[in-house]
């Protein structure tokens, strides 16, 4: 849902405030990025904020974090704290990913793989994941962090009605097995699904862990209303990252309860289905399920041939039994960010990423269990499970690279990070006599 529709009155749009708060950053960078930190929660909103270069399409996120992360490199030392937890055995993986990246960046360079190609991958899994550290470098008050999520939700609130009431004029036909599947015109459905569900994940993790029962319902509603808007892309994905999410719940410990109310009201939403919405979302083999079968062997034969290493950013083949491996024309697809990515840069980089990850999960359920009281436990605990969510997703979509869901990832893994040093700096400061 871009507010602009043509690319001259998106740059009319972002330039001045650009121009403005970068002039901020550079003359004050605690405040500039405290700016900056709730600017990209409200980007990772806006998909239509997108270019196509040539073959290559870049966001304004990805422009924006070009220039931020440099800037925050620079004055990290001076006036911003970015002493995090993570910093230790998850940011060495990413280093580590990083370095072995950009090797395989020169190698592909050198056997003369298409720029375009190669860019369009390489940018997306090593400019999100670092996104985070933008994202928290500026929530420096709880205040902030709390202006960021009423920020993000507020506006998938309006994608989420825009989608029920275009699914609810048009239900009874459509392409899928009579079944009318809708994005509200926001996204690819796919897409629009997993980020609906994923900020689904995040305000019911909130609203789980609050006391107040007012805004407890409050934030219960808008997580049904959420999850009703990811259901009518009718996504099989959703379902099976919404059930990654509540395991997430279940994980963090005294949810039990919980988890096992919201399975019931997921079985009983499921149970009331129109039938045709039901059938597509049951429905196990079908002209999309066999083009996935065809995506997953064709990966895992290109990966296999070159297991360790990977074959170079942008190199990708598609399989054919009586033949082989044939050279893709353009960069397949193949449903899975975890294999598309272990074919260009092997086991070695799929190691390297997968355990930045699995860090950042692992210090948030550390910081979880000892942690229940703090102010920041709720928006932790939706953190992990949006983030379980997104990254169950990747194992059947594209989601850890694409400009138009991407930044998604990185915006809730930035929400983790200043929520654990916004409680470390809280509890250093001197108690009150």
């Amino acid at each position: 849902m871009p507010f602009a529709d043509s690319i001259v009155a998106k740059l009319l749009l972002l330039t001045p405030p650009v121009i403005v708060s970068m002039l901020l950053t550079l003359l004050n960078a605690r405040d500039g990025y405290a700016l900056w930190s709730i600017s990209l929660g409200f980007l990772v909103t806006q998909t239509g904020y997108q270019l196509d270069i040539g073959k290559i399409r870049i966001s304004a996120l990805e422009i924006l974090l070009v220039v931020l992360l440099p800037i925050l490199w620079w004055q990290s030392n001076r006036s911003i704290k970015i002493n995090f937890r993570l910093r230790r055995s998850a940011y060495i993986c990413l280093i580590l990913f990083f370095a072995y990246s950009i090797i395989m960046f020169a190698i592909s360079m050198i056997n003369h793989i298409e720029l375009d190609f190669i860019v369009n991958e390489f940018k997306g899994f090593l400019l999100y994941p670092l996104m985070a550290y933008v994202v928290a470098a500026g929530l420096q008050k709880y205040e902030h962090l709390r202006l960021s999520i009423i920020t993000v939700v507020f506006m998938y609130v309006l994608v989420a009605t825009r989608g029920i009431l275009d699914f609810a004029r048009h239900m009874g036909g459509g392409a899928w097995y009579d079944v009318y599947r809708t994005s509200g015109g926001y996204a690819p459905i796919n897409t629009y699904g997993i980020t609906m569900l994923t900020i689904c994940m995040l305000t019911l993790g909130i609203g789980l862990s609050l006391h107040d029962r007012r805004l407890k319902l409050l934030l219960l509603m808008i997580s049904a209303w959420l999850f009703l808007g990811a259901v009518v892309s009718v996504s099989r994905t959703v379902w099976i990252a919404g059930i990654g999410g509540i395991i997430a719940l279940v994980i963090s410990g005294r949810r039990g309860k919980y988890a096992i109310g919201l399975l019931l009201v997921a079985l009983i939403l499921f149970l009331t289905l129109p039938d045709q919405v039901a059938g597509r979302i049951d429905q196990i083999s079908d002209s999309s399920s066999d083009k996935r079968s065809f995506y997953l062997e064709s990966g895992i034969q290109t990966w296999k041939a070159r297991w360790l290493t990977g074959w170079g950013w942008g190199v990708a083949y598609w399989y054919q039994p009586t033949i082989g491996l044939v050279p893709a024309e353009d960069m397949p697809w193949y449903h899975n960010d975890y294999l598309n990515l272990a074919v260009q840069v092997g086991a070695i980089g799929l190691m390297l990423y997968l355990g930045y990850w699995l860090q950042v999960l692992h210090t948030a359920h550390q910081w979880l269990r000892k942690h229940a009281r703090s102010r920041a436990f709720g928006i932790l605990l939706g953190g992990q499970m949006a983030l379980v969510a997104l990254l169950v997703s990747a194992g059947f979509e594209h989601v850890l690279w694409k400009p138009d869901i991407a930044g998604l990832v990185g915006w809730v893994c930035g929400l983790m990070l200043a929520c654990m040093r916004l409680h470390d700096d809280e509890a250093l400061q001197p108690r009150a006599a």
